[in-house]
């Protein structure tokens, strides 16, 4: 018997592409049953796996003038993910429904994202609602906390410019009355009226100033810009992407499978 030398072993070992076609067309029934080996796994993968369902909402967070944002867009999401995220201490019986991280979009630093994810579109969108609907009434309460000292100061404002107004009116009344009888006295009460008008273009001028700081762009209450929507297809599993994974999967294992067969078989040959 002939020993076969190094080179023997390595020409054996080497395939060229035409021989790879050829190998591929003889084994073709192996390619065949890995395809759908890979697709069968697949597909009882999608049966078995659960759906999973995304819905997302935006809130625009308000601010008070001289006071800044109602809360930081950061600080709000790490708050909220702690609280209702997959980690949280209310959802260690249970992986759904939760809110996942959702990237912040650049120069949109008050634009809060949130994204729910489920099993289910009605539970997705339950769990968003009931956050959304949550923070929006604490920002409501912070905002009306914040915009409150304001709203009095205005109050105050209307309260003094509607007793100068009646004091003026009483003087111009007076005045009318006194003019052909006492001229010292209508030039006092001239005096007077004008030194009033002067407190009270004052008075409107603050209350102007006042007014624009509780009122866009200065100040404005958080909205919601994108509420919570029904999920109508869910995220995952993406089916499609799934089965076609599972039969170029199985084609390039079986392909494997029938490259090792025929190099054995043709070491096999050699050795003999």
């Amino acid at each position: 018997m002939t020993i076969p030398s190094e080179q023997s072993f390595a020409d054996a070992r080497g395939i060229s592409l035409l021989e790879f076609f050829r190998i591929a067309r003889k084994r073709w029934s192996w390619l065949l049953a890995g395809a759908l080996l890979g697709a069968l796994a697949a597909f009882s993968y999608v049966v078995l796996c659960k759906p999973t369902f995304e819905t997302r909402a935006s809130i625009r967070i308000g601010k008070v003038y001289e006071l800044g944002m109602i809360e930081e867009v950061d600080s709000a999401t790490v708050q909220l993910i702690e609280q209702y995220g997959p980690r949280a201490d209310n959802q260690a019986r249970r992986n759904m429904p939760y809110l996942k991280q959702e990237l912040k979009l650049p120069g949109q630093n008050n634009i809060l994202r949130l994204v729910a994810v489920g099993n289910s579109p009605e539970e997705t969108k339950g769990l968003l609602d009931m956050i959304v609907e949550k923070l929006m009434r604490r920002h409501e309460q912070i905002y009306k906390d914040a915009i409150w000292p304001l709203q009095q100061r205005i109050a105050v404002v209307d309260r003094k410019m509607r007793i100068l107004t009646s004091e003026i009116t009483e003087l111009i009344e007076r005045a009318a009355l006194l003019k052909d009888i006492i001229s010292d006295q209508t030039s006092a009460i001239a005096i007077t009226r004008s030194n009033y008008s002067v407190q009270l273009s004052q008075l409107e001028y603050d209350r102007v100033v006042l007014q624009q700081k509780i009122v866009w762009p200065n100040s404005y209450p958080s909205e919601v810009v994108m509420p919570p929507s029904l999920p109508k297809e869910p995220v995952a599993p993406r089916k499609i992407v799934i089965v076609a994974s599972g039969v170029l999967f199985g084609l390039l294992l079986s392909l494997f499978a029938a490259l090792v067969k025929e190099n054995y078989s043709k070491a096999s040959a050699v050795i003999r």
